[in-house]
């Protein structure tokens, strides 16, 4: 591996180039000499990778570096959103387009059974959501469930008159009884 560490006092970038895989990660940090020693001792964080298509991909490490701090790397031309705490829950779900190369789709596939989502990144940007079936039929559900509300409070606003549960039940001569022996499923 290469290392490409110059004098520093303050944070710098650090780029690494790992010659098996070709892949060039990079590092904040900086370097503190130490007497008696031949090489400084570098203290430093990865905050990404370059992409194939050179452009810097960063990973939860950076995300959680302050907008200021984020800016001072001069990798980006603006801030993203850091991950506090409304938004370290998604830190976790948060997956490179490039993880799907090779083994890890696999196991990004078969991690939805126990996270329920993963939001995918390409170029430093979400550009989707996997939902596992579970949660996908959760959403869905919800989403029909607000339809069906915003029908009914649509109805009742533009109706000047409103029935009772029990006013409906003895029009349609319907008893409770009755209405507790019906099971669920022939609602559905």
């Amino acid at each position: 591996m290469y290392i490409n560490v110059h004098r520093m006092k303050k944070n710098n970038i650090i780029r690494q180039l790992n010659k098996k895989t070709n892949v060039t990660y990079l590092y904040w940090g900086h370097s503190i000499y130490i007497p008696g020693q031949a090489y400084p001792k570098v203290e430093k964080k990865c905050i990404g990778k370059i992409d194939s298509e050179g452009e810097f991909e960063p990973n939860k490490t950076f995300l959680l570096l302050s907008a200021e701090e984020q800016m001072r790397t001069g990798l980006v031309e603006q801030p993203y959103l850091p991950l506090d705490t409304t938004t370290k829950e998604f830190s976790d779900d948060i997956v490179s387009i490039s993880d799907f190369n090779g083994r890890k789709a696999s196991l990004i596939f078969s991690s939805l059974e126990r996270k329920k989502r993963k939001i995918v990144v390409h170029n430093n940007r979400p550009i989707g959501v996997l939902l596992s079936l579970e949660a996908f039929a959760e959403l869905a559900e919800n989403i029909e469930d607000n339809a069906l509300l915003a029908e009914a409070l649509q109805r009742m606003a533009n109706s000047s008159k409103t029935y009772s549960t029990e006013e409906v039940m003895e029009v349609l001569d319907i008893s409770e009884k009755e209405l507790e022996e019906v099971e669920e499923d022939e609602f559905v």
